[in-house]
């Protein structure tokens, strides 16, 4: 949007300002009076009146009428068949019209055999006319479409050279070479329709006399055709004005230019576009415009001038850029002093990306794919392996936990229900929630594993709350043989015995089983 008009404060003029629109779209603006932004983001004092423009509406209008003119060329590459067909009908016109005039100019006296065959002369001739007029209307027709096109992208330069195009200032990169080839093709491609719009029209105007002269010798030998069956002579007010025609027709033959005439269809047959213009590049870039404007709003135009903005830090240009592609272990400090030193600069920014992000092609974007594969792939490996640890190795564990009292028994008394809570209640959970916790946090850090959105956290509290579902649960997955657990009460075990000679060895095969071969007594 374009914010215009003037505002006097203080005896000061303040001169017309530009903005553009960085929430909602010019759509939405009915009132043009716009306002100061007090503290608090309040309205304030009337500022100016605003006067929105949309050169994105104007430049798709102009693009859809242009891409239709545009998709009407193609019809014309087969302008120079056309145009030799119309010369090869004037050549046989020329020597039909040249027996006829032999006819005409001979003795007295013709046969009726003589009569028909110039009757059939004058039917052939006339289909030839025929065919020759038709055309030379779809020539007219097409010379009409190419001069509209040249009008439509003639509007459309115009609109490209008034900057109707959204333009983003102090941009010298790929978008700015793309525009300013897009303007100069443009022009050459306005020039070259305009110089084969010209060359059309004088190739139809040189054949409009001896078209005209034709069709009325036409209208004459169909009349004298209807009455070849009743005169028995060419010696009547038609044949003689016939045979006037066909002199003044063979004379314009004669001073047709036909050598010229093909050299300027072999002109046309080379295209409408010569070596240098890229005519589908013309078309691509006008389409893709063209499907690009409906789907951006004011709002988003305005927030990509801001980052840009942003981006290029307040200057005209983003200055020389270098990409170092370098190991994952390199040493920072040195590598920005390198930088520093070959810039023979002393303000340098460096910004650190994983390859295939600042140019990305196929086989950085492969190996991008594959590094997200693999830290899926691991991250899923880890939750099977810690549902397997809590499944094998910790459920004996954690079944046992339910029967502390009986393993560890306390005194009654007032003194001891602290202790009691603590380790009958307390510490069970506390090694359910803290030891799957950390195991999962532990293997997922250990195995390189990456879930997007997810981090060692997630995986830390999702650890955790997975051991207290298997501790609620742990009967389930493993029933005790409480009759040999009370025989090592018995016997005076302590609670770590019960748990290395009893407990686990009864489990299913695992690490901890493992583990606990060389700490058994009683093998």
């Amino acid at each position: 949007t374009e914010g215009e008009g003037e505002t006097e404060r203080d005896g000061e003029t303040e001169e017309e300002l530009t903005g553009v629109v960085v929430q909602g779209d010019t759509t939405w603006i009915k009132d043009r009076q716009a306002f100061f932004v007090t503290s608090g983001q309040k309205v304030g004092d009337p500022a100016a009146l605003v006067t929105p423009e949309n050169p994105r509406e104007e430049l798709l209008a102009a693009l859809e009428e242009a891409g239709s003119l545009l998709s009407q060329l193609h019809d014309l590459q087969n302008l120079s068949v056309q145009a030799e067909a119309v010369l090869t009908t004037a050549e046989t016109i020329q020597t039909a019209l040249t027996t006829v005039d032999s006819v005409f100019s001979g003795p007295e006296g013709k046969t009726a055999r003589e009569l028909a065959k110039l009757a059939h002369l004058f039917a052939g001739i006339g289909e030839e006319l025929e065919i020759m007029a038709n055309t030379l209307a779809r020539l007219r027709y097409f010379e009409r479409r190419l001069e509209e096109a040249v009008a439509g992208l003639e509007g459309l330069h115009l609109l490209v050279r008034l900057g109707i195009i959204p333009e983003l200032p102090g941009i010298s990169g790929d978008l700015g070479r793309k525009v300013s080839v897009l303007d100069g093709q443009m022009e050459q491609v306005v020039e070259k329709l305009r110089r084969h719009a010209r060359a059309l029209d004088d190739f139809i105007n040189r054949f409009n006399p001896l078209v005209q002269t034709l069709m009325a010798w036409r209208e004459r030998s169909l009349a004298l055709s209807e009455s070849l069956a009743v005169f028995n002579g060419l010696a009547g007010e038609d044949g003689a004005k016939l045979a006037d025609l066909t002199a003044e027709s063979l004379e314009l033959f004669a001073q047709l230019d036909s050598s010229g005439l093909r050299a300027e269809v072999d002109a046309l047959a080379g295209g409408l576009g010569g070596e240098k213009i890229d005519f589908g590049m013309v078309l691509e870039q006008l389409e893709a415009f063209k499907e690009a404007l409906p789907k951006m709003e004011d709002e988003e135009i305005g927030r990509t001038l801001s980052l840009l903005d942003g981006y290029l830090g307040g200057e005209a240009a983003s200055g020389e850029t270098i990409r170092v592609f370098v190991n994952s272990g390199y040493n920072e400090a040195e590598a920005r002093q390198a930088i520093e030193e070959y810039f023979a600069a002393g303000r340098v920014e460096m910004e650190v990306l994983p390859a295939g992000v600042i140019q990305p092609d196929i086989r950085g974007e492969l190996t991008r794919l594959l590094q997200d594969i693999r830290g899926v792939v691991a991250a899923l490996l880890v939750v099977i392996f810690g549902l397997l640890t809590l499944l094998l190795d910790q459920a004996p564990v954690m079944a046992l936990f339910h029967h502390m009292e009986l393993v560890v028994p306390l005194a009654t008394g007032e003194k001891t229900k602290v202790k009691r809570f603590f380790y009958h209640r307390l510490l069970p959970r506390f090694y359910a929630l803290t030891g799957s916790g950390l195991w999962f946090w532990l293997v997922y850090r250990l195995s390189g594993a990456h879930i997007p959105y997810l981090s060692g956290k997630d995986f830390l509290l999702a650890g955790a709350l997975l051991g207290c579902g298997f501790f609620l649960a742990a009967e389930k997955f493993h029933r005790l043989n409480l009759e040999e657990i009370i025989a090592g009460c018995a016997l005076g075990l302590s609670f770590t015995a019960i748990m290395r000679e009893i407990v686990i060895p009864a489990g299913r095969p695992g690490l901890l089983q493992f583990l606990n071969r060389w700490k058994m007594v009683m093998k």
